[in-house]
């Protein structure tokens, strides 16, 4: 039989390998282990950007993968989309020949650093970038007038728009030039009688909710991935959420009602539930999720006496937090990038506003050596232990 020499702890060390061994999944950053996260306030009422004050924010802010935050927010006299390096489009502004009257949607951008919003525009609306119209109102598509584009579209690397639209005699779901979907068309064998907004990826592939004659389902252009009175993970699927989330692997996350509870799948199956406890809270309500690139999944979730921004495996921020000095009071739903980094609006107790930055935690330089140690001796007394 081998000997070993025996090891010698310092108490210091011993007791971290204690935590360690109590907690094995904070190590890794793997499905299944816990996240930290810093905070900073990115912007607030009261800031000064690109020469306008801000007095408010109202709807969601989006990340794309270089960290550039797009926001919308007001300012006295007019509204604009803004970002870390100042202000990118303002109402007033003419565009294409429009000049922007409102904006009716959250500001998404690509990772080529286009952004994208639903505005109002003198007798209708459209899909503005910085620079053009992609979509609008009277425009036609596929033989189909658009009436009104109401809700938020979604766009990829490359500029490509999906956007659901109403037109006579039905609605569908289009890009700047083909038709993906419109009611009365049938896919996987349901015949749509009514469809919600679109998520788009870089592949070109689109996923949204559809109602059919006794149920729904989230479909993509090519074919219908669940159904409600489908069981998935021993779950049979009652409802959908408004807004499924769709990565470039092609992976389709979406909030999905069942008896009891709430949660949110993939096509392979169920990753967060309500009555699981993440980060200490037990969850009793969910939001619609977004999904990224690594499989991770960023929702806001209602607890006991609070809401949050979690992955499936941590909590991001929740309301009580402080950030630069500012306590939050509510947080509204959360955009990710495929570096972690989650960026969400807040409204904080003293009634202003901003968007707040959580970023993954860079560990203190030797801590990731620790670690590794620490797991290399844990392991060695497990492989003493079962000689």
């Amino acid at each position: 039989m081998k000997t070993h020499p025996k090891t010698t702890l310092t108490p210091a060390a011993a007791a971290f390998i204690g935590v360690f061994l109590a907690f094995p999944g904070i190590v890794s950053t793997a499905r299944g282990a816990a996240v930290a996260y810093t905070h900073a306030l990115l912007a607030k009422m009261g800031d000064v950007v690109g020469g306008k004050t801000l007095t408010g924010f109202q709807n969601a802010p989006h990340i794309n993968d270089a960290g550039t935050v797009v926001y919308e927010a007001d300012f006295s006299g007019g509204t604009g989309v803004f970002s870390q390096t100042g202000l990118l489009v303002s109402t007033g502004q003419t565009i294409d020949g429009n000049t922007l009257l409102g904006l009716q949607s959250s500001a998404l951008l690509n990772n080529a650093g286009t952004t994208a919003f639903l505005g109002a525009f003198n007798g209708g609306t459209g899909i503005f970038t910085q620079n053009q119209v992609l979509a609008a109102t009277g425009r036609i598509v596929a033989g189909k007038t658009f009436l009104a584009l109401p809700s938020l579209p979604s766009l990829n690397s490359a500029g490509t728009a999906a956007y659901f639209a109403t037109y006579n005699g039905g609605s569908g779901i289009f890009t700047q030039t083909t038709q993906v979907a419109v009611t009365g068309q049938t896919i996987g064998g349901k015949s749509l009688t009514g469809l919600g907004a679109p998520s788009l990826n870089d592949a070109g592939l689109i996923a949204f909710r559809g109602v059919f004659n006794g149920g729904s389902g989230i479909f993509t252009q090519n074919g219908l991935l669940i159904a409600t009175g489908q069981t998935l993970s021993g779950r049979t699927l009652t409802g959908f959420g408004v807004l499924p989330s769709l990565n470039d692997n092609g992976d389709t996350a979406f909030l999905a009602d069942y008896s009891g509870g709430t949660g949110i799948f993939t096509q392979a199956g169920l990753l967060v539930a309500t009555g699981q406890v993440i980060g200490g809270m037990t969850l009793t309500d969910l939001g619609d999720p977004f999904l990224g690139n690594d499989g991770t999944v960023a929702f806001l979730a209602f607890f006991n006496g609070g809401q949050g921004i979690f992955t499936q495996d941590s909590l991001v921020v929740a309301t009580g937090s402080i950030v630069d000095g500012k306590t939050i009071a509510t947080l509204g739903p959360p955009s990710l990038n495929s570096s972690g980094s989650v960026a969400v609006t807040a409204t904080f107790t003293d009634g202003t506003r901003g968007v707040v930055l959580a970023s993954v935690a860079v560990p203190e330089p030797g801590t990731g050596a620790l670690l590794v140690a620490a797991a290399a001796l844990a392991s060695a007394g497990r492989r003493r232990r079962g000689r």
